[in-house]
């Protein structure tokens, strides 16, 4: 315990302060307080294989080459992340960003919802591609200015993946392409 409180005295900048104890301690101006870096957790199990660094550098950008995600796509089998329903998404080029927007409709808890989402896609290759944003609309008011993200992997005319929304819900969606 002293160990810890002598290293986290040290990074705050009070290395004149001895560390017996108070009686002891030196009048020096206010340190300011070690608040801890914000800790972002990933989903428990991803459904995605986790790259090693150099694909996730590789992987980070959006090719807008890869045209084959642009059109609508909708969920299949009954599930629309946390919803019992379906859900539509569209992708769309806008200048040199590509974007997303998707509608949801279905059952949570035995209440009919609604929800709206959108925003850009931040990774695309032949094989995959990522999805961050914000839910728009809610009925149920429960979801509206939570950030969401997807990852899905592509499988022909398939994306397969997941859905984590900051609020901490996570959850496994797909989607097949629309003719």
């Amino acid at each position: 315990m002293i160990i810890l409180a002598a290293v986290l005295l040290v990074l705050a900048g009070c290395t004149s302060t001895p560390i017996a104890g108070p009686s002891r301690a030196t009048a020096r101006s206010p340190q300011p307080l070690l608040a801890p870096a914000p800790f972002a957790v990933g989903p428990a199990s991803s459904p995605l294989p986790r790259p090693d660094v150099a694909d996730v550098r590789t992987r980070r950008r959006v090719d807008l080459a890869q045209v084959w995600v642009l059109g609508t796509w909708e969920t299949f089998g009954g599930r629309s992340g946390s919803v019992a329903g379906v859900g539509q998404f569209e992708f769309r080029r806008e200048g040199t960003a590509l974007k997303w927007r998707m509608l949801r409709t279905g059952w949570v808890s035995g209440i009919h919802t609604i929800q709206t989402a959108s925003g850009a896609v931040t990774s695309l290759s032949e094989s995959a591609v990522e999805l961050s944003g914000k839910y728009e609309s809610s009925n149920l008011g429960n979801v509206i200015g939570t950030s969401v993200e997807h990852a899905f992997t592509r499988d022909g005319n398939s994306l397969r993946g997941f859905e984590a929304a900051s609020n901490g819900t996570q959850s496994l969606l797909s989607l097949r392409r629309t003719p």
